[in-house]
């Protein structure tokens, strides 16, 4: 499949790749580096292969050299250049956010077990915002409160008692967040894209 979302401006480029090729195709389109071989052979499922290749085959896109990205001892990707990088996958999707600033993604399908977790991430802030009863709306908020820790990078962050939706609004695609902890406060301007199979949330720091 060709890219499902592409854009760029002075801030920021986003991709997203609809996955519906296999391990061969993906293969057949890149040069892997040794590191990117050592990473395949530590994926235990097909899936997981397919997900991580999928990702490195948008950042050729964004003709990005594989050799600029490491990782945190955290886990979070980083790029070697300066400019911020996010990235994330779900079931048939991935995603990549590259920005001046810094900034989070997340992109997620509609799964109705999430009103079995829905307590352990929402608090009174976010309620006033959703119908708490939408699966929808409760992707929604995850993604957003997924985007911000991505973004923060603060291991253990929580998300219902230290991430909070301030404000959504659907028409004009996008929301305001905030992280309160302790004595920090960090306030995150958001963007929606809504599509019939997913949302995906991206989030840009104030400062």
């Amino acid at each position: 499949m060709p890219l499902s979302h592409s854009y760029t401006d002075k801030i920021f480029t986003h991709l997203i790749w609809e996955i519906n090729e296999d391990e061969k195709f993906f293969l057949s389109k890149l040069s892997l580096t040794y590191r990117e071989i050592d990473i395949i052979k530590s994926k235990k499922t097909s899936i997981k292969k397919i997900e991580f290749l999928s990702v490195r085959y948008l950042l050729r896109l964004l003709k990005i050299n594989p050799n600029d990205l490491t990782y945190s001892k955290d886990g979070a990707p980083q790029l070697k250049t300066g400019n911020n990088i996010s990235i994330s996958h779900c079931k048939g999707y991935s995603t990549v956010l590259i920005s001046e600033k810094k900034c989070g993604i997340d992109i997620e399908t509609y799964r109705n077990n999430i009103l079995n977790i829905k307590d352990k991430f929402i608090n009174d802030k976010d309620v006033k915002q959703i119908d708490s009863s939408s699966v929808n709306d409760l992707i929604l908020i995850w993604c957003l409160k997924e985007s911000v820790y991505k973004a923060e990078k603060i291991p253990g962050l929580n998300f219902k008692n230290e991430i909070f939706v301030e404000s959504i609004n659907k028409e004009e695609k996008n929301a305001k967040t905030v992280v309160k902890k302790f004595n920090y406060d960090k306030s995150y301007t958001c963007n929606l894209l809504f599509d019939p199979n997913y949302i995906c949330t991206i989030v840009f720091s104030n400062d």
